[in-house]
């Protein structure tokens, strides 16, 4: 299970594992659902499935235009009196 994990990382894809009848979604190296609950090692299973789960986007467009419209109101527009004045990074900025 540790080497399907990192698989997901490096990838960059969610993988489902199917051991049998248990079931663990992995994504990025994270351990983000199963249905196997129980305090037990998995010594031995009959059945092994990977599966590729496709990433998808979790908002809906109407989320997307509102979060977008959000966005908007926290941009300042540059102009030349601004970069005099010292708005925004300057040229010593390390972050």
């Amino acid at each position: 299970m540790p080497f399907i994990s990192r698989a997901s990382e490096i990838i960059g894809k969610r993988l489902l594992l199917k051991l049998d009848e248990k079931e663990f979604l992995l994504n990025f190296n994270n351990n983000i659902y199963s249905n196997f609950l129980k305090n037990e090692i998995v010594e031995v299973a009959s059945n092994v499935i990977v599966e590729f789960v496709e990433n998808s986007d979790s908002f809906s467009e109407r989320d997307w235009k509102e979060l977008y419209k959000l966005s908007e109101d926290t941009f300042v527009e540059e102009t030349e009196s601004l970069k005099q004045s010292g708005a925004g990074a300057g040229l010593t900025d390390n972050d």
